[in-house]
């Protein structure tokens, strides 16, 4: 049984939430603007906690190391490519066009140098290619291969395709080489600024010829 003077020694549970998330918040924020400034080999946990003036109890109550820390960073700038996405394709009812914008505001979103440098450059050497697809899975890549279904639904000339199983291992197929290949541009944009027009054209391509396969 408890009696008042516990209660007033403890904090109310939702002040305890509260501070909680807010401490999680600052450590992220903090790890990421050094890992896009810094890259994650040159940036250590102590930096972080200076910086936010945070214990390391603090740290690990939230994260397990700096590598759970790292993912947190990479799921929040995926969420925020996603929501890239959902804005630029709000409204849009026409497969392809839903697709190409989609796909180009990714691609826009993704080759900023200091998201590239997390993303498509740490994130994979860090998470390892399992660890990378499951993030990708979470957040962009789920949304691409359902929009790719979409296009092939139709072919993009009007008729519906076999909704069988070789067909969805068809268009997840082609959905896995577009999102390469969104990945792997957004990579060579995030060098030269200048490279965004021939991307997005050769984007344009590649989403055309998936329309005009059956």
């Amino acid at each position: 049984m408890s009696n008042d003077r516990d209660e007033k020694r403890m904090p109310p549970t939702g002040r305890k939430a509260e501070q909680a998330a807010a401490s999680r918040q600052a450590l992220v924020a903090s790890a990421r603007a050094l890992f896009e400034a810094k890259g994650y080999a040159a940036s250590s946990t102590e930096e972080v906690l200076q910086s936010t003036g945070l214990t390391r109890g603090a740290l690990y109550h939230h994260f397990r190391d700096k590598r759970a820390l790292f993912e947190a960073v990479c799921d929040q700038i995926h969420g925020e490519l996603v929501d890239a996405i959902e804005r630029a394709t709000l409204g849009i009812e026409d497969p392809r066009q839903s697709l190409r914008r989609g796909a180009r505001a990714w691609l826009d979103a993704a080759s900023a140098p200091a998201r590239a440098r997390v993303l498509l450059v740490d994130a994979p050497a860090v998470l390892g290619a399992a660890g990378w697809r499951e993030i990708d899975e979470r957040h962009g890549f789920a949304a691409l291969r359902e929009a790719v279904r979409r296009l092939r639904g139709d072919g993009g000339k009007g008729h519906r395709h076999d909704d069988g199983v070789r067909s969805r291992g068809r268009d997840d197929a082609r959905a896995v080489a577009l999102n390469g290949a969104i990945n792997e541009l957004a990579t060579w944009v995030a060098g030269d600024t200048a490279r965004m027009k021939p991307a997005l054209s050769t984007l344009d391509l590649l989403i055309d010829a998936i329309a005009a396969q059956g």
